[in-house]
């Protein structure tokens, strides 16, 4: 959809299940049920550190999905990255599930999203969690674990009014939480 268009109708895309890639330029307003049906899926692309191939989250279509999984793969390619602002501001979003055990959060992947609540992390020796810059802020996270994290962010959870509880692993490197 290009960067003309302004508007999707409601119900415009109702139950169209086959829908296998979507892509919108701009930001046209969305009626009620327009991708009511539609099978989310992420959007990713693939990235390389030295010899390893890895992919990279980039957002989620259709945007109304309200909760995200990031799986362990995608193609058969580790999930490394969540890319920066990859899902920022979508108010449509109210949980988050990482299932990828070593996955950089990039800077405002998730801020602004007003209704994300619920967020689970992996956790375990073997995993690796960094959390960018403003990750999370204004988020509605009301408790967060964040035992399996290196590194926190500066800011990652600003503006957090409803967060009452952080654990924190004992060995965590920098944690710049504001």
């Amino acid at each position: 959809i290009g960067n003309g268009v302004t508007k999707i109708g409601s119900s415009a895309f109702y139950n169209c299940s086959s829908i296998a890639k979507f892509e919108v330029s701009g930001q046209p307003s969305i009626g009620t049920d327009a991708f009511y049906g539609v099978p989310s899926r992420l959007q990713y692309e693939d990235v390389t550190t030295g010899d390893a191939v890895g992919v990279r989250v980039t957002g989620v279509f259709p945007i109304s999905t309200t909760g995200i999984s990031i799986p362990y793969t995608l193609d058969g390619k580790p999930v490394t990255e969540i890319a920066a602002e990859a899902f920022a501001g979508n108010s449509n979003i109210t949980s988050l599930y990482v299932q990828a055990t070593n996955i950089t959060i990039g800077d405002k992947a998730f801020s602004n999203c007003s209704n994300l609540s619920s967020v689970t992390l992996p956790s375990g020796a073997s995993s690796t969690v960094t959390i960018g810059s403003r990750s999370f802020e204004n988020c509605a996270i009301k408790t967060i674990n964040l035992s399996s994290v290196s590194s926190v962010g500066q800011q990652a959870f600003s503006g957090c009014t409803n967060l009452t509880t952080v654990t924190l692993p004992t060995n965590v490197a920098d944690a710049s939480v504001n």
